[in-house]
């Protein structure tokens, strides 16, 4: 089938396909190394490209831990976007990390441009549109959780204010409406599709990302098999069906993308295949060697403090009651005074 020009307009044009692929397979590992020359601490790039990677990767884990480790909105905001806790001043080495003005608008252009405009608009087919075209490009909608929670978090930090508990139900809310507001729309516009799989998987993935999964099981063995699992999901949902269809491309009945003629999709194919997979295995990297290795020791610290309380508590209420029937009991009190 001879692909429609209109077709491309905005749900699969050039550049939109381009800025989506450099969003999934440049800008995570991109960014932090630009921000940190910026800075001046070439050393911490290898850090912030990890916690780029988690937040790509396993954007609810990110938004949990920034939400929950954090002790203020500022330092809520610096956790979620470079994983950093406290700052780097050598006058005030203990002071809260802030997130300067000009990384928040970077931000929230990368979020809503690269991410959010280019998911809203697939819910818009055109006609004339080869359905084969539109399903590869439902599979950035796993993208869109990450910048949700970049988004809600950053409202959060600078005008709500919202304590942790709150902080953390809004995004969910957030997530929970903004996936209903692309997924209903999506299947009403497609509903005349004989492939309405095509539309349900990329819908479903989006709200498995959205799933702090690696927070699930503490153990040291089911956790990070579990962590393991997740990031391979992650791969399979971010990069997966897009690579597949580029490997696929000269196959007759095959799905279509917007790549440029000069391009060799198979050699696209294993780029962003192999960039997938190495985003998954540095956030999991970063899950057991960097700052969220101290968070998850933290809350698996909590766990074992709350079974021991409730070990007592329990030992205790145990006590008083055979000290209540042995008060009760006047064989029970006379053996006693034997």
């Amino acid at each position: 089938m001879e692909e429609d020009s209109d077709c491309t307009s905005d749900l699969g044009q050039r550049t939109t396909f381009a800025l989506n692929v450099l969003n999934i397979a440049v800008v995570w590992w991109l960014l932090p190394i630009l921000v940190k020359l910026w800075e001046r601490q070439p050393k911490s790039i290898l850090d912030g490209i990890m916690y780029s990677a988690l937040q790509a990767s396993q954007p609810g884990a990110a938004a949990h831990y920034a939400i929950r480790a954090s002790c203020n909105h500022e330092e809520r905001l610096s956790l979620f976007h470079n994983g950093i806790k406290k700052s780097g001043d050598r006058a005030n080495p203990g002071s809260p990390a802030k997130v300067p003005w000009y990384m928040v608008v970077i931000h929230i252009l990368i979020d809503a441009g690269f991410v959010l405009y280019p998911a809203v608009s697939l819910m818009v087919k055109r006609s004339g549109c080869d359905s084969r075209v539109s399903i590869p490009m439902l599979w950035f909608y796993p993208s869109v959780p990450a910048a949700i929670f970049g988004l809600w978090i950053t409202l959060d930090a600078k005008v709500l204010k919202l304590g942790k508990g709150w902080s953390l139900f809004g995004c969910y809310v957030a997530i929970l409406g903004v996936g209903l507001g692309i997924s209903i729309p999506t299947w009403l516009t497609y509903l005349d599709s004989g492939n309405t799989t095509g539309y349900f998987m990329p819908i479903f993935a989006y709200f498995y990302m959205s799933v702090p999964g690696t927070f699930f099981i503490d153990s040291n063995i089911r956790g990070p098999l579990l962590a393991f699992i997740c990031a391979a999901i992650a791969v399979a949902a971010r990069n997966g069906p897009v690579a597949y269809s580029a490997l696929k491309a000269d196959d007759e009945d095959s799905v279509k993308l917007p790549v440029p003629g000069w391009v060799d999709q198979k050699i696209f194919a294993g780029f962003y295949l192999a960039i997938g997979v190495v985003c998954s295995l540095l956030s999991l990297l970063y899950l057991y060697t960097g700052g969220m290795k101290h968070h998850l020791e933290h809350l698996k610290k909590l766990k074992v403090e709350k079974l021991m309380r409730e070990r007592d508590e329990k030992e205790a209420e145990k006590l008083m009651e055979k000290t209540a029937a042995a008060g009760s009991d006047p064989e029970a009190r006379n053996s006693e005074d034997r």
